[in-house]
């Protein structure tokens, strides 16, 4: 079955995120709990979900090309069309220009490879991505991810640690964007 853009993102992609961040609620209810088990199935949850909608998000660049909508520059190809995405890539919508697109780009392959070879990359390696913590003291912006030191699922970028839910956030509002879609309410499909 070929989806439209549309679609693949509000069918797919934007329930998808809309599961994640319910599993990170979840997480957060779990850890409060003092319920090692539903802790643990929490975890996993989250980490499933948000490894689930980043693979999703990313390849998201390959079904715009092939089924773009009509006035949307697809020229060049996936491999030219996410650092045009990327220029609209902003931190949960302030000033601040973030290379979150990129970023997912490397998680997605860091997921599939297990280690990445380019020096280049944001990420080293699986062990890197997708990791719960806490983040308290280590995320890379003020704002970003749980308050109060909750667990949550974080990115080990080399330029610091993230919050998935901030990137994924940041990376849909910059496809949102690109295509000239609305802005719903901040971590909303």
């Amino acid at each position: 079955m070929q989806l439209s853009v549309e679609e693949q993102y509000y069918k797919i992609i934007g329930p998808g995120f809309t599961d994640y961040l319910e599993a990170e609620r979840a997480l957060t209810a779990a850890s409060l709990s003092g319920d090692n088990a539903a802790l643990e199935a929490a975890k996993f949850k989250a980490l499933r979900l948000a490894s689930n909608v980043a693979t999703d998000l990313h390849h998201f660049a390959e079904i715009v090309v092939h089924r773009a909508p009509h006035g949307i520059d697809v020229s060049g190809g996936e491999k030219a069309l996410r650092p045009r995405v990327e220029t609209h890539c902003r931190f949960l919508r302030g000033d601040a220009h973030v290379s979150d697109l990129t970023l997912l780009c490397d998680v997605v392959d860091a997921l599939k490879h297990s280690r990445l070879r380019n020096s280049n990359r944001m990420v080293s390696d699986r062990d890197a991505v997708l990791v719960i913590g806490s983040g308290w003291g280590k995320v890379r912006f003020f704002g970003e991810g749980k308050y109060g030191g909750k667990p949550q699922v974080l990115v080990e970028a080399k330029s610091g640690t993230r919050a998935m839910s901030s990137v994924l956030q940041n990376v849909i509002d910059a496809w949102k964007n690109y295509l000239r879609w609305p802005i719903t309410d901040l971590r909303q499909i």
